[in-house]
């Protein structure tokens, strides 16, 4: 039997080292940093635009509630109209609708002109306290058709608020 070292050739001693440099492990370190800091950056950024996503829904949403609250009574006309200041105050009397603390009244009737001025009270209100919009406040534009025209009253709902540092606006149309 012939037992020949088949390796002739000694193995250097870097050769033979196991495990990494201290400067291997330090550029590990830095490169995982950068790559850390890229995933921190996109979870900020997908933060902000979620909240975005939820103040611009709350804002459609109030727009969408008083335009139904418009659909839901057709003959009160101008009596929607309301600038960004107006509206808010005491509620109107008599009351038309249910409130939290205090039931509707079983022998309650209301004009339209009446259940207009309680919509507007109750949709101001809401974008005072509970619908989530940073410095909400609405408005409603009321265009009537022409005399003896056969048209449609059309109500431009407008929605400021706050978002980033700017003010948004969000606008629903209405023909009723």
């Amino acid at each position: 039997m012939n037992y020949q070292n088949r390796n002739p050739i000694p193995p250097s001693p870097r050769a033979s080292s196991i495990g990494f440099s201290l400067i291997e492990v330090l550029v590990a370190l830095v490169i995982l940093s950068v790559g850390m800091l890229g995933v921190l950056t996109l979870q900020v950024k997908g933060l902000q635009f979620s909240q975005s996503a939820r103040v611009s829904t709350n804002a459609i949403l109030a727009a969408s509630d008083m335009a139904d609250r418009i659909r839901a009574n057709p003959n009160a006309g101008i009596s929607y109209e309301v600038g960004f200041d107006g509206g808010l105050g005491q509620a109107p009397d008599p009351q038309c609708a249910d409130l939290p603390d205090n039931p509707l009244p079983v022998d309650a009737t209301c004009t339209t002109a009446q259940l207009a001025a309680f919509d507007i009270w109750l949709w101001k209100q809401a974008l005072e306290t509970d619908t989530g919009i940073p410095d909400g406040e609405g408005a409603i534009d009321v265009q009537l058709p022409a005399a003896g025209a056969n048209a449609t009253t059309t109500y431009t709902i407008s929605l400021n608020y706050s978002e980033r540092g700017e003010t948004l606006t969000h606008e629903i149309v209405v023909n009723n």
